[in-house]
């Protein structure tokens, strides 16, 4: 089970990424797995506000790219 931040998804939460969220915290390859939900990067103030919907961090995949 992955590590999601925060660990349950809101009531207000689209189907689309209740779905998503379900399979990543149900699925045993995501156990080391590291995954924000509703990320918001910081604000500019020219800029519109963004939104991430899924961050997902492999510490796994980190090593063999980091070579």
């Amino acid at each position: 089970m992955a590590t999601i931040i925060p660990p349950v998804i809101p009531d207000d939460a689209p189907d689309s990424e209740r779905l998503v969220f379900e399979l990543l915290r149900a699925d045993p390859a995501t156990e080391s797995w590291i995954i924000g939900h509703k990320v918001r990067p910081r604000q500019s103030r020219r800029r519109r506000r963004r939104e991430v919907d899924f961050l997902i961090l492999i510490p796994s995949l980190a090593r063999l790219l980091g070579r």
